[in-house]
């Protein structure tokens, strides 16, 4: 188990930026935390181990769009890296699947209207806009089903301890530090790198055996 403020103290031990005798700065923990989330959603887009398919139901009651995704937000779970799937229905009626359209045709579909049409027939959610889900037509009630990508391990708060798989610790421990760096003005240094990437290819090895 490894709490997101135990990773974060040894990422800046690392960096010799911090030692046991001194606090870590509200601020920088703050940043570390929201950098380590994004690490480990970044690297879960080009390694599968690091991601998992999601599902999460949302009820509807005059939400405001676009709804929002994310933890306790209008469609309560991990933030998408990428959604795969979005289904609508009102409650106790099947689901039915959305199609899934690029932003241009999604405003093309807004500004035709649809006079006859309450129910949702597509979505668009996209990872340059994080966390944002267009429906259109624009529901006030029902349920919708968004199944998505996420990453498998994210940190809510600086306390909250994830269980990491053996090997990985080191790897996000090290990544983080290099990823850091630019924050404290230093370089991570060569060696700190090489370290960092030995540590995550050795517990890629180990994960495909």
């Amino acid at each position: 188990m490894a709490t997101a403020s135990a990773l974060i103290q040894t990422a800046f031990t690392e960096l010799r930026v911090y030692s046991p005798d001194t606090d870590m700065d509200d601020q920088e923990q703050a940043d570390a935390l929201s950098r380590l989330n994004a690490m480990m959603a970044s690297m879960a887009t080009d390694i599968a181990m690091l991601g998992a398919a999601t599902y999460a139901t949302a009820t509807l009651a005059a939400p405001a769009y676009p709804l929002t995704v994310g933890p306790s937000e209008d469609v309560d779970m991990v933030r998408p890296m990428q959604v795969l799937g979005v289904s609508y229905g009102l409650w106790g009626d099947k689901h039915q699947p959305l199609a899934s359209v690029s932003w241009p045709k999604l405003q093309e579909y807004r500004a035709r209207g649809f006079a006859d049409i309450s129910a949702p027939v597509a979505y668009h959610y996209s990872p340059d806009d994080p966390g944002k889900l267009w429906l259109v037509p624009e529901p006030s009630m029902g349920q919708v089903t968004i199944q998505a990508l996420t990453p498998r391990y994210q940190w809510a708060s600086l306390e909250t301890d994830v269980d990491l798989p053996p090997g990985l610790q080191l790897a996000v421990e090290l990544g983080l530090a290099v990823m850091m760096a630019g924050q404290f003005q230093i370089s991570a240094g060569e060696e700190l790198i090489k370290r960092a990437e030995s540590a995550l290819a050795n517990w890629m090895r180990v994960g495909e055996n």
